[in-house]
């Protein structure tokens, strides 16, 4: 069919057999599935075939892993994703997005697994223009125990990067933050 925007925010009940209906929707541009706790990695496999999709909300999709996020490297006109509150998101889940190059927004908030390697694969991103590690718990410096300043060093391959969110994130120094934005002046960090 032509529906390219599909709002389920919210609708709690929807799972991974809701998903696999949406298969022949290929000009579907915009999946909103904030919220949908039911849904996980084999829902997002039913996905793979919505090579059209810009924008995917994940938040709070917290049966989402790695494999999951597997299932999507082949949607590579995505420009938004949304993984906040995808707890179970690691390093590995974001090995498996370096084919997304169109991305500009990704929203990593919550997503505690992440650490310094996971940032190091997101420096082939370089459309990334906003990018949220809040409460990444291995991102040090952010209460995000596991990413640091050392982390942050991987981000200077983002030339467009406007945008960085860091609340939280206690293992990153001032050093780390002036090291960074050296390289990519118009960068605001948002802690």
């Amino acid at each position: 069919t032509a529906l390219t925007n599909l709002n389920l925010r919210g609708c709690f009940l929807v799972s991974d057999d809701g998903l696999r209906t949406l298969v022949g929707l290929t000009a579907l541009t915009d999946l909103n599935l904030w919220g949908c706790s039911l849904v996980s990695d084999d829902g997002l496999r039913a996905l793979g075939g919505l090579t059209a999709l810009t924008c995917l909300d994940l938040c709070r999709c917290s049966l989402v892993s790695d494999d999951g996020l597997q299932a999507l490297a082949g949607l590579t006109a995505l420009t938004n994703l949304n993984l906040r509150g995808c707890f179970p998101v690691s390093d590995g889940g974001l090995r498996a997005l370096v084919g997304l190059t169109a991305l500009t927004n990704l929203n990593l908030w919550g997503c505690s697994l992440v650490s310094d390697d996971g940032l190091q694969a997101l420096g082939g991103l370089t459309a990334l223009t906003c990018l949220d590690l809040c409460r990444c718990s291995l991102v040090s410096e952010c209460r995000c125990i596991l990413v640091s300043d050392d982390g942050l060093q991987a981000l200077r391959s983002l030339p467009v990067l406007t945008t960085l969110y860091l609340a939280e994130c206690d293992r990153v120094s001032d050093d780390g933050l002036q090291a960074l934005t050296s390289h990519i002046p118009a960068l605001e960090i948002i802690r």
